[in-house]
């Protein structure tokens, strides 16, 4: 068999698949599909729940979290979907921030430090305001329907 036509019969096995499992395909990989099928594993959710599980290994609370190189593993992998892209930011709780921030960032950093009469120390303030003004990205970004 060809290498062509190992590429013509995988394109096949793909177009036969549910969407779902297309999707999953071109976020993971066919061979990383194919085996989770072979292995009873049939639902979309659950391959990526397990491909979660599996990347994120070594990389748990407590054992060092240097996103750099999660971000160069993905990358190497080839072609990332948007939807890929924002299920990996999301696990390692990470988000793509303007150098500038919006109007939206500002309003919500002041508004976690105001209208409280909680002593805190300087860290702790800049820690809340950073904290509201990274989620008020993810806000804009879910408003937007992704």
């Amino acid at each position: 068999m060809t290498l062509s036509q190992k590429r013509i019969d995988a394109l096949h096995t793909v177009d036969r698949m549910p969407s779902g499992l297309r999707a999953c395909v071109h976020e993971f990989g066919l061979p990383i599909v194919t085996v989770m099928m072979q292995r009873g594993i049939n639902n979309p959710d659950h391959i990526r729940e397990i491909v979660a599980a599996c990347w994120s290994g070594g990389r748990q609370h407590g054992q060092g979290n240097d996103s750099r190189g999660a971000v160069d593993s993905l990358l190497a992998n080839g072609i990332v979907t948007y939807d890929g892209l924002c299920r990996f930011l999301a696990l390692r709780q990470l988000v793509i921030a303007p150098i500038s921030p919006t109007r939206e960032m500002l309003d919500a950093s002041m508004a976690a430090v105001s209208g409280y009469n909680v002593r805190v120390t300087k860290e702790e303030k800049h820690r809340r305001r950073l904290r509201a003004a990274m989620l008020t990205i993810l806000e804009a970004d879910e408003g937007t329907g992704h």
